[in-house]
């Protein structure tokens, strides 16, 4: 069974058949494999999207696609498709959604080119860089399903900072990372990013442990993780200088839902 998702200029194609999914692919198109009773042990190459659903999924059930599945997440598809950014959250002057090639200047703005200590360095050579953010988009949001997120001003639509997680190998559980850029520190911005990932973190993705990681010397960035509600874990040394090790234990119930 081969059916078609659209939504304005959004269109996604569903099949069940593993050659049709495979030819649909090679044309370009966005494909996701629907996986069935009868089909469960196949495997579409090249296609990147697969969904359960019932060996009646098709038209003859009588259920349209958005009964069966959900069309935000379609529209998802499509966005990763066409290269286009996921919004993932908005809080009062925020929205954060994920990073894009086209926000190569904006990084450079927000962190420059040292280390900040809650995020990665960037590269002095953009062309590498540039390559680290295709990888990035592909595989840490992809695969994950989070990262590290644009932060925009509502009122400008201007990218005034990084927020979100990473994964460090030391570490179990997610870190907070973030970062504002010079111009617009001092605001509040941080907390307020912060606050909502780490809510997001929790309540979407199901974290019940949060990690962050501050130098010794920055001391805002250690009121700020104070404030969040870190505890200090540890603090330990290395070849750049000590660093403190934070952690914080999150319950659903401490978040209140507007």
């Amino acid at each position: 069974m081969l059916r078609k998702w659209e939504n304005g200029e959004a269109a996604v194609w569903l099949t069940d058949r593993k050659q049709e999914a495979e030819r649909l692919c090679r044309e370009g198109g966005c494909v996701v494999f629907v996986l069935t009773g009868e089909n469960k042990g196949e495997y579409a190459a090249g296609v990147e999207w697969c969904a359960e659903a019932d060996d009646g999924w098709g038209k003859q059930c009588g259920r349209t696609l958005e009964e069966q599945f959900d069309p935000d997440w379609l529209f998802r598809v499509w966005q990763r498709h066409a290269g286009l950014p996921w919004k993932i959250l908005e809080t009062e002057r925020l929205i954060l959604r994920e990073m894009t090639e086209k926000d190569m200047d904006a990084l450079y703005e927000i962190q420059g080119e040292e280390e900040s200590g809650f995020l990665d360095p960037l590269c002095k050579d953009r062309e590498e860089q540039h390559i680290r953010i295709q990888e990035y988009i592909r595989h840490m949001y992809g695969f994950y399903g989070f990262g590290i997120w644009m932060m925009e001003e509502k009122k400008s639509g201007c990218v005034i900072g990084r927020a979100g997680l990473q994964i460090r190998d030391s570490f179990e559980s997610p870190e907070l990372g973030f970062a504002v850029a010079p111009a617009f520190r001092g605001r509040g911005y941080a907390e307020e990013a912060c606050r909502a990932v780490m809510e997001y973190s929790c309540r979407e993705l199901g974290f019940e442990e949060i990690r962050a990681v501050v130098r010794r010397e920055n001391k805002k960035s250690q009121r700020l993780c104070e404030k969040l509600g870190f505890s200090v874990d540890s603090e330990t040394g290395y070849s750049d200088g000590m660093w403190i090790f934070y952690r914080k234990q999150q319950i659903l119930q401490n978040f209140t839902k507007e």
